[in-house]
């Protein structure tokens, strides 16, 4: 009986390895899957390797992945997430190189940009530089071509467009010590000079 069970797991063996080579990863039985350092697999009615790689290829979220199919049938995979730096008025995020993908939830606070799609990387460049100095809350950008932005602090800066202004921060440092308040405007759509006052 125990000759018996080793023949066929020696002739299952030879026939999975023979699929293996020949059928790549069409046919390789997955019934269970450990996603990244999990303690424990998760079962799964009969698939395949190939159709989990299909899968978490078409989930947006996913920067990069390496499967690795373990005999008789587990497949352990290891996601590298996108990481968002904003989060658009429509609800989806944004990373930093400037792809645009879907989580079911994020808790940490992120600022919005509510931008169209081209101008995406131009807004996250601006945030960049804005977030270097304080926390940006979001980015809008305005049908006439202008682009507000507003701190978490209260102060806003208006741009005539993505191009701000590099001497943006001591005009809001002078602002904010001259109306001994945060929540100041700085308004950068004239070229000679900056206007800025207290939000009403």
């Amino acid at each position: 009986m125990k000759l018996r069970s080793f023949y066929l797991v020696t002739l299952l063996s030879s026939v999975l390895v023979t699929v293996g080579i020949f059928g790549g990863k069409s046919f390789l039985p997955v019934t269970q899957v450990w996603f990244g350092q999990s303690d424990l697999p998760v079962a799964y009615s009969m698939s395949t390797l190939k159709s989990w790689t299909t899968k978490v290829s078409e989930w947006d979220w996913v920067k990069s992945y390496r499967a690795k199919w373990i005999y008789p049938g587990q497949l352990i995979l290891d996601i590298q997430p996108k990481v968002p730096v904003a989060i658009r008025d429509n609800g989806e995020f944004v990373d930093a190189e400037g792809a645009v993908f879907h989580l079911s939830t994020y808790k940490d606070p992120l600022p919005k940009i509510a931008v169209p799609d081209h101008n995406i990387p131009q807004a996250l460049q601006l945030l960049s530089v804005l977030h270097s100095s304080a926390a940006v809350q979001g980015i809008k950008f305005h049908p006439s071509g202008s682009v507000w932005s507003e701190f978490a602090s209260g102060e806003q800066l208006i741009f005539s467009s993505f191009e701000h202004d590099p001497n943006w921060i001591n005009a809001l440092s002078n602002a904010k010590q001259h109306f001994k308040t945060p929540n100041v405007i700085c308004d950068y759509r004239q070229k000679k000079y900056v206007a800025c006052y207290t939000a009403a």
